[in-house]
């Protein structure tokens, strides 16, 4: 059985099966039918997924006519055993990209670490100094926080920022990654540090949204603005 990546299926979803004849636009009802036979094409190979054409435009056409060639069983058993495939794909894709990233996340902290002025917990944060306040007021693991701050990959890439937005965050000690936990604890009010968080105190082999990949080792400046004290 022929099988094609999902980079012809705009082609394909020009034709009717056995008819090689172009769609010729001439009302909206054809213009809207060849948007959504677009946008399922975009989607699946975006997705990289491969199908057989002859098949595929076959299930389209016996969908608009509801009718089936398979059973309640076999199309069960189809869509399980498609979706396990898929699952398997992307965690091997997962753990690919986090083996890799945790590798450079370490050859990055061995070498930080003995720069000036950093300094390297028992957890294997890293964290330097970038302003010390006169302030001895500490927040606790119960209180939450109000800070000025920006996150970005070890690239120089940002993903997050307090200072875009024009307004400080607030979080609770507690609910941030385990990085920024312990960061904080170390701060006073008026203190801005750089943290440099290993994958483990960051997302790990998860990662998080679209920019930081599993296995990410991540870089913040966090400037302590308020303490909000625990009732």
């Amino acid at each position: 059985m022929k099988r094609v990546l999902l980079s012809s299926l705009m082609g394909l979803l020009l034709v009717v099966v056995g008819c090689n004849k172009p769609v010729d636009f001439n009302n909206s009802e054809q213009k809207i039918s060849y948007v959504l036979g677009q946008s399922i094409g975009t989607n699946m190979q975006a997705q990289g997924l491969e199908i057989d054409e002859n098949s595929f435009l076959q299930g389209i056409q016996d969908g608009l006519i509801k009718t089936s060639k398979l059973d309640k069983e076999e199309t069960e058993k189809a869509l399980n055993n498609f979706q396990k495939e898929q699952q398997e794909k992307q965690i091997k894709v997962i753990k690919e990209a986090s083996a890799v990233n945790n590798k450079q996340a370490s050859v990055f902290l061995a070498a930080n670490k003995s720069k000036s002025g950093i300094k390297t917990t028992k957890s294997g944060l890293q964290y330097k100094v970038l302003k010390r306040s006169k302030s001895k007021s500490k927040p606790k693991s119960k209180d939450t926080v109000v800070v000025d701050y920006k996150g970005t990959l070890l690239d120089g890439t940002e993903f997050d920022s307090s200072y875009k937005r024009g307004k400080p965050a607030e979080f609770p000690v507690t609910g941030v990654i385990a990085s920024w936990t312990e960061a904080l604890q170390l701060m006073n009010i008026g203190d801005k540090f750089q943290i440099f968080s290993p994958p483990s105190l960051a997302y790990g082999d998860r990662g998080a949204g679209a920019l930081i990949a599993p296995g990410s080792a991540l870089i913040f400046e966090i400037e302590l603005k308020d303490i909000k004290r625990a009732k």
